[in-house]
């Protein structure tokens, strides 16, 4: 009975793996933003990369985490303001999944920057 218990339990512990994460870059400001944003993940590892967008503008970029890594947050900062968005609700599956984020920045004195999720996908072995 113990052993039927735990092995529930571990199911909990299975991590996805994150094939690739598309990130949709918006600029909904009047004038030119640069975007400069991280992957961290589990060994702490924080690899920096910067879009510069023109006004009302907008880029899909995908990051690609590295090999046998596990992303723990998306990192975002734009004129000084920082955000992260923490990926603690991925755990329970071991798929082959690829996230979606939005980094967006807005002309508004309280809500400038933001970093938002938006659906998983399902990868395939055939997805590059």
């Amino acid at each position: 009975m113990f052993i039927f218990l735990l092995s529930g339990c571990l199911e909990n512990f299975r991590t996805p793996t994150i094939r690739e994460i598309y990130t949709v870059l918006e600029n909904d400001s009047d004038s030119t933003q640069t975007f400069n944003f991280a992957l961290e993940t589990k060994d702490n590892a924080l690899d920096w990369d910067s879009h510069t967008l023109d006004a009302d503008a907008s880029e899909l970029i995908v990051v690609v985490p590295p090999e046998n890594a596990t992303p723990v947050a998306f990192h975002g900062e734009i004129n000084g303001t920082e955000r992260t968005y923490e990926f603690d609700d991925l755990d329970g599956t071991d798929a082959k999944i690829c996230l979606t984020m939005y980094f967006n920045y807005q002309s508004h004195p309280q809500y400038d920057v933001y970093i938002n999720r938006g659906t998983d996908l399902n990868c395939y072995e055939d997805i590059g």
